[in-house]
């Protein structure tokens, strides 16, 4: 979770988990991510491989492919 934290201050667009307080969303564009759940590969009580769900919302007022490529390549960049 940190590596994405670090990725989302890098694209330097205003982000949130899950969702901004009300009253206190920006202007688009903006982003919010959650992680709703985990397929972990486990066994004898120790989750060996962690595999985590996060969806990533990318809310502008228009499309803006600029963007929206910035936001894949460095997602990729946490995957590699």
């Amino acid at each position: 979770m940190d590596n994405l934290i670090s990725i989302m201050e890098e694209i330097g667009i205003p982000f949130a988990y899950d969702h901004f307080a009300e009253g206190e969303s920006p202007e688009p564009p903006f982003i919010c991510f959650l992680c709703p759940g985990s397929d972990n590969f486990a066994a004898d009580g120790w989750a060996y491989f962690k595999v985590d769900t996060v969806h990533i919302e990318l809310y502008t007022d228009e499309k803006n492919p600029r963007i929206e490529l910035s936001l894949v390549v460095l997602v990729r960049q946490l995957l590699a």
